[in-house]
């Protein structure tokens, strides 16, 4: 077997063989000078752990092994948390900041993936990245290209879905890097639900502007009928209302369009407002034009339901999202559930 110690050399990550006695050998720490925590051992034979590392028996002991161009001050530690892993040393990331947690994991998972040990590492940083709890879903609002990128290394299912359903609502503008950072398969995932996200919202649209006020018949009021004059003049100021917002409403603030709707009260269209407005058409008492109003807002809610639904962590209309949030994500849109229910239904 062979014994090598992780060095920086000249501003790179270096593996140098070092001469092993006994069964565990001891392998000095550089970074502390004090005896290593880890202590790591590759043996020859037909058990022993693969290394990309291996040398020949004809190399000098002095010598190193190039593996890679230090990025960062840091990535010495994502060595050796990498490696320690091996030995059931749990990696560690920062717990009070996320964006240095971000960028920890992101060094951890890259080194990970090039030794071929990801696996080792997942459960660990996903645990470590969900104890930032609210923090991370707002880090995941700033840059959710760059948090599903790792996401789908970790295999983190609350992370990705966070993820997806920013980039789904906000495309194809989106105000983040661009979209070549991420698979052709999710942009193509993205795209596909982007466009399932506007048929929905057209045939809303065409709802919102048929809603109405149906008489003892079952029929919309007439304007014939001067006993309903009232009602059928707050229907039309009603559709009228909801055609101008739909009109004037730019893409990226449509969620804080349906959101409104939904919530119906006072979010749009308050009593007093409207009551003004009848009164400058009308000189009447408008004695039904509350309970009217109230009708009108519940189906128009139950109209945006769906589209007007948020499926993130975080409240949309407080942290300045205008975007849709409504976004459904199924084990199907994950790559690594996918991958599961395939290998399931096969059996």
């Amino acid at each position: 077997w062979y014994a090598y110690t992780l060095e920086e050399l000249g501003g790179r990550a270096t593996l140098s063989r070092q001469t092993a006695i006994g069964d565990r050998p001891i392998i000095h720490d550089l970074r502390r000078e004090a005896t290593a925590e880890v202590q790591i051992k590759l043996e020859e034979g037909k058990n022993s752990i693969p290394s990309l590392f291996q040398r020949s028996s004809s190399v000098p002991d002095s010598s190193s092994v190039t593996r890679r161009t230090l990025g960062s001050p840091s990535a010495m530690d994502f060595y050796y948390q990498v490696l320690g892993a091996f030995y059931s040393v749990h990696p560690t990331i920062d717990k009070t900041h996320i964006e240095i947690a971000l960028r920890e994991a992101e060094g951890l998972t890259n080194i990970a993936a090039e030794l071929g040990c990801l696996h080792l590492l997942r459960p660990f940083l996903r645990d470590a990245l969900g104890q930032h709890r609210q923090k991370l879903f707002l880090a995941i609002k700033r840059n959710p290209p760059r948090w599903l990128k790792l996401s789908i290394a970790l295999e983190d299912d609350s992370i990705y879905t966070e993820s997806l359903v920013h980039l789904v609502g906000a495309h194809p503008r989106w105000p983040w890097r661009p979209k070549s950072v991420l698979p052709p398969e999710i942009q193509h995932l993205i795209a596909q639900k982007a466009a399932e996200l506007d048929r929905m919202c057209v045939d809303v649209d065409r709802d919102l502007l048929m809603v109405t006020i149906v008489g003892q018949d079952r029929k919309p009021v007439p304007c014939e009928d001067r006993s309903q004059r009232e009602t059928w003049m707050i229907v039309q100021l009603f559709r009228d209302a909801i055609a101008n917002g739909l009109r004037a409403l730019e893409r990226k603030k449509r969620g804080t369009c349906y959101r409104k709707i939904l919530a119906g009260g006072s979010a749009y269209l308050d009593y007093p407002e409207i009551r003004d407005s009848c009164r400058k058409i009308m000189l009447t008492e408008w004695d039904d034009l509350a309970e009217d109003l109230k009708s009108l807002k519940a189906y128009a809610s139950h109209i945006v339901e769906k589209v007007g639904a948020n499926e993130l962590m975080i409240d949309p209309d407080t942290n300045g999202i205008g975007y849709l949030t409504c976004v459904k994500v199924s084990a199907e849109d994950i790559p690594w559930r996918s991958k599961e229910t395939s290998i399931s239904g096969g059996n």
